[in-house]
């Protein structure tokens, strides 16, 4: 017994596989770039006491990770070779 697919119009059959058409997703917004100073500002947030990392990066909307190598920066720690080789 064929069947309709939901808000298609298309028909399918007893062991027929619909075919699916691909959506294209664009970026909305452009890459966002911090001055140093907001880095600076951003890294002392994390060490307030009482403070984390993933509120302060919620917070301003930045992914955590970002504001991991941030504080690594500010740390003077050197990149490890696998960051090195990406």
């Amino acid at each position: 017994m064929a069947r309709e697919v939901a808000g298609t119009g298309a028909r399918i059959g007893a062991g027929t596989v619909a075919s699916e058409r691909p959506e294209i997703v664009t970026r909305g917004e452009r890459r966002r770039s911090f001055s140093a100073e907001e880095k600076v500002r951003l890294v002392a947030e994390t060490v307030q006491p009482g403070e984390t990392v993933t509120a302060v990066s919620r917070r301003h909307g930045i992914c955590t990770s970002l504001l991991h190598r941030w504080r690594r920066t500010a740390r003077g720690e050197v990149p490890s070779r696998r960051a090195a080789r990406a």
